[in-house]
């Protein structure tokens, strides 16, 4: 209002608001006393402008005379505009009961804001003609105002002026080099965009770049297209700047973390103004200040942005038959659609409507019997013919280990075990009890299966083990991922998408060790010998290594790995339910240093939202406690224990189980894990492992190539 600082350049004719956020930083800041880096000569002592309550607000506008836009009565203004106020009119929205009572009354479109800040950015670095920020009289308005001789138009004779090149400006070599990784970015299935669709080398700029492609380019790929090109603290300031977008547009809110975002924006404004001339910031770098106050207040922006209103006003449009009545026809085809999708909900279930439509990525839908193990309860759909082949022994004894071991209900057998067997030898370690549960925990199981009948048939059938044929696909749709083998996609050269890279998050183990990141090599399903249809899908893995291929950068929200370590330890397989969807990034020109390092991000799961862990201790008249899911992916301290089911809290009980010392028995035996392939049911046609993968002509092709 009144208290505003912008202000009118003077060469660029336009408002700017330029050095008016140095205000919201605390006192003391060094910013506030910098007299070189802003504003010439100017120290800041004011304080952030007040903020208002609705009556106060109320008290202003009321009093203002009722104007008629559009009429000659309607063009003047009300007295004291720009010296003592700045309202135009008095708006119709106080004329509702409630508006007084609103927190926040006029809500700031996220969407717009991330896009207009994203263009300003990117056509000033790649200096793009007509529509950088960095032109002619942006130079002039700069030697007005800022002290940055650097960058001062220099006269070279009489009418001749040369404009110097800026340190966060391109040149063509360079902006050749960022279009064309942009070029050849991959991103997973329903993801974004094709970018590489729109990139121009030639004319150096990317061609019809909508709002959600501008919203994945500000939260992911910024800082690493600029990395190698910029000056560190240009970069790291962009950076920034970009994990504050990706933060708030969260999926979730965390109360805690908006309150740090609303006090770092400030500064992160501020170092922007110390690097780009007075004419970069127009009011939407300024409405950057406000965005986590207003996340605090109105809560997740995905219900509060324009995505959702841009999309039906999509469909509105495409109803407009006549032109000449083009609201009419709006209306027309919207009746239309509400009695068709009302009639649509009688028809039979097997009918193909909107109502029953099967998800982008199907699992298949299936439901599990209720005395199923966890591990073969959760849905999944393969893709493609399946190939039939046999597993080694070394894979097979991988496979059927890695099942047993992460299976909920099985969690009280190992319990059992590592109590048995530090009876034996109280000195025994974690790392002797680790190797024990890949080597005798499997048989331990299987024999205390024989002798207690009140052990599950389904937690037998886990110990004897799978079949050693097993099948083969080229992709899965599972949890609302679709993944595909690295193979597949490398034959697959033309294609635009990345569906093998995977992370396995800490959580699933132990929650304190690192993540996992790697790609997908094959996908199979085991097969187990009971009576019941038993199988579950394996991703068998390559696993880059997680001490020394793996950094993070946690105060800017990126995670790089190195794509030529491997994980020292043979642990291929995982289940296709635990992991979460990576997508891998190179630097467009990586230095030595940086040659073999990707930069990962993570995604969400389509169609599905998180379920917030509520604690039952709290009281019912606060907010439930959360934990963080972040747009397209980021997750940070998600606690997914409750879906473990309540065999998993067994590991936190003090309760002491006597265990009979005929079970451990028969580790005294030797070799006591060896010939556990007795009692796994092969095909004849299949026993040797010399035989290669059998084309199977029964499966259907559930994915052509033409669906991708």
């Amino acid at each position: 209002m009144e208290d505003t600082k912008s202000f009118w350049l003077k060469v660029g004719g336009k408002p700017c608001w330029f050095d008016c956020h140095r205000r919201f930083l605390p006192k003391g800041h060094p910013f506030r006393h910098a007299k070189d880096k802003f504003i010439q000569n100017k120290e800041e002592k004011d304080g952030p402008p007040i903020h208002r309550s609705s009556s106060e607000v109320y008290d202003c506008v009321k009093s203002l005379p009722q104007i008629t836009f559009g009429t000659k009565a309607g063009n003047q203004e009300i007295e004291g505009f720009g010296k003592e106020h700045n309202w135009v009119k008095r708006s119709i929205f106080w004329e509702l009961p409630y508006w007084r009572e609103l927190l926040v009354r006029h809500n700031l479109d996220v969407m717009h804001i991330e896009k207009n800040v994203f263009d300003n950015i990117w056509n000033t670095l790649m200096d793009i003609p007509k529509k950088t920020k960095d032109n002619v009289k942006a130079q002039f308005d700069l030697a007005n105002i800022c002290n940055r001789k650097e960058l001062h138009m220099q006269q070279k004779s009489i009418g001749r002026w040369v404009k110097p090149k800026a340190c966060y400006s391109l040149d063509k070599a360079q902006k050749k080099l960022v279009l064309q990784w942009v070029k050849n970015l991959k991103f997973p299935d329903g993801y974004a965009s094709n970018l590489a669709q729109g990139v121009d080398i030639n004319r150096g700029k990317i061609i019809g770049m909508k709002s959600h492609d501008c919203h994945v380019f500000m939260e992911r790929l910024l800082p690493v297209a600029f990395r190698d090109f910029l000056p560190k603290h240009i970069w790291k300031c962009l950076a920034e700047l970009s994990y504050f977008f990706r933060q708030l547009c969260a999926k979730e809110v965390d109360i805690e973390q908006m309150k740090h975002l609303q006090k770092e924006v400030p500064v992160i404004v501020c170092k922007l103004e110390q690097i780009f001339p007075p004419g970069f910031f127009d009011c939407m770098e300024h409405l950057v200040v406000h965005l986590a106050y207003e996340a605090l207040i109105g809560g997740p922006v995905a219900y509060r942005w324009m995505y959702v209103f841009e999309r039906e006003l999509h469909e509105a449009r495409k109803k407009v038959r006549n032109k000449a009545r083009v609201e009419g026809s709006i209306v027309e085809g919207y009746r239309v659609q509400e009695v068709s999708n009302f009639i649509s909900m009688y028809f039979a279930d097997h009918v193909r409507t909107k109502h029953t439509r099967v998800p982008r990525h199907d699992d298949g839908g299936f439901r599990a019997p209720t005395d199923w193990l966890s591990i073969f309860s959760i849905p999944y759909r393969t893709l493609g013919k399946s190939t039939s082949c046999n597993l080694s022994r070394e894979e097979w004894q991988a496979a059927r280990v890695y099942a047993l071991l992460n299976c909920a209900e099985v969690d009280k057998y190992v319990l059992k075990f590592d109590r048995g067997m530090k009876q034996q030898n109280r000195n025994i370690t974690t790392t002797q009890l680790q190797e024990m549960h890949e080597k005798d925990f499997p048989t331990w199981v299987r024999e205390l299966a024989g002798k207690d009948e009140t052990v599950e048939e389904q937690v037998r059938a886990l110990s004897i083990g799978p079949r050693y044929m097993v099948k083969c696909y080229k992709g899965c749709d599972v949890q609302g991922f679709r993944f595909r083998t690295q193979p597949y996609e490398q034959k697959k050269s033309s294609r635009t998408m990345t569906n093998s890279g995977v992370c396995v998050s800490a959580n699933w183990f132990d929650n304190q060790g690192p993540d996992y990141y790697g790609t997908i090599q094959e996908i199979i399903e085991l097969e187990y010998v009971s009576d019941s249809d038993l199988k579950v899908a394996l991703f068998k893995c390559v696993w880059f290594d997680p001490k020394k291929g793996v950094k993070y950068d946690k105060a800017l929200g990126l995670v790089e790995v190195n794509h030529t370590s491997r994980l020292e330890q043979y642990e291929p397989f995982v289940l296709a339910y635990q992991v979460d969807q990576v997508y891998y990034t190179p630097y467009p020109s990586p230095p030595r240093e940086r040659k073999d390092w990707w930069v990962a991000f993570k995604t969400n799961p389509i169609g599905t939202l998180p379920v917030p862990a509520v604690d039952d201790e709290v009281d019912d008249s606060l907010p439930p406690v959360v934990s963080e899911y972040y747009q397209e992916g980021e997750q940070l301290g998600a606690d997914i224990s409750q879906e473990l089911g309540d065999e998993s809290l067994l590991h936190e009980s003090n309760i002491v189980e006597q265990v009979d010392p005929e079970d451990m028995d028969f580790l005294n035996r030797p070799n006591s894990h060896e010939n556990i392939e007795s009692y796994v049911a092969m095909d004849s046609d299949c026993s040797s492992e010399d035989e290669g993968p059998i084309e199977s002509d029964n499966d259907s092709d559930n994915d052509s190539d033409s669906s991708d």
